[in-house]
């Protein structure tokens, strides 16, 4: 089973900084999860949430900033002041800092006001690594346009909760997901049954004994914020 870090080593560090990447390396990782978002001057960002109060000592909402504002932010000291001074980086910036034999999961994330696409600028800071990488979003919209402009992408569908037409919807995507990407709490040997024609990579696991019952099911791997935690 694939360990990914989630959002680097997140138990040890403040979420999707280099620090938080740096330390994951250093515990062995070699998969890494993380998010991106676009400024409102249309450059990509690693972070997590649409506002930037809670990691960050900015506030207001990230896709309303240019990247200049958030590289003036600090994301690091809300976790400990070891940290202090941590900033925002561009998408290009965490793809260059990774160790050339790192597999990466990105997920795409979008404020549900804001109607911009991931597009071509997007691809072309992706296309040289996109053996070595999957999109995931909840966002299947997101996913679709990307599709449409390059259908040769491996993506990941992110599910919260089990529905019952969640198995159809699947089915009536103009692409087949090479991942699905699941909440852990409702993964149970008839999910993995249902959807074995998939990888299952489950969200976020961080207790040993239910990524050691993930396992035993055969999902093919976890977000973890402890990427040793295998």
């Amino acid at each position: 089973m694939i360990i990914f870090a989630h959002r680097g080593a997140s138990a040890f560090a403040p979420e999707n900084t280099k620090a938080s990447f740096k330390k994951a390396l250093d515990l062995g990782a070699k998969h890494f999860e993380f998010d991106v978002q676009i400024t409102s001057d249309n450059k990509y960002v690693v972070f997590h949430d649409y506002t930037l109060e809670r990691t960050s000592n900015g506030k207001g909402k990230l896709s309303d900033k240019t990247l200049l504002e958030l590289k003036k932010l600090d994301i690091g000291s809300w976790y400990s002041e070891e940290f202090s001074g941590e900033q925002i980086m561009t998408l290009k910036e965490l793809i260059e800092f990774f160790p050339s034999d790192s597999f990466l999961n990105i997920e795409l994330k979008r404020d549900k006001n804001d109607k911009r696409f991931f597009g071509e600028s997007f691809l072309e800071i992706i296309r040289p690594i996109k053996d070595r990488l999957l999109i995931s979003s909840f966002d299947w919209e997101l996913l679709t346009y990307l599709n449409n402009l390059e259908p040769n992408i491996s993506f990941g569908i992110l599910v919260d909760k089990y529905c019952t037409n969640f198995i159809s919807d699947i089915k009536d995507l103009p692409f087949i997901p090479y991942f699905i990407n699941p909440n852990f709490k409702i993964i149970d040997e008839n999910f993995i049954n249902t959807f074995k024609e998939y990888n299952i990579i489950v969200y976020t696991v961080n207790d040993l004994e239910k990524a050691l019952y993930l396992k035993s099911l055969g999902v093919f791997g976890i977000f973890s914020n402890y990427p040793n935690i295998l």
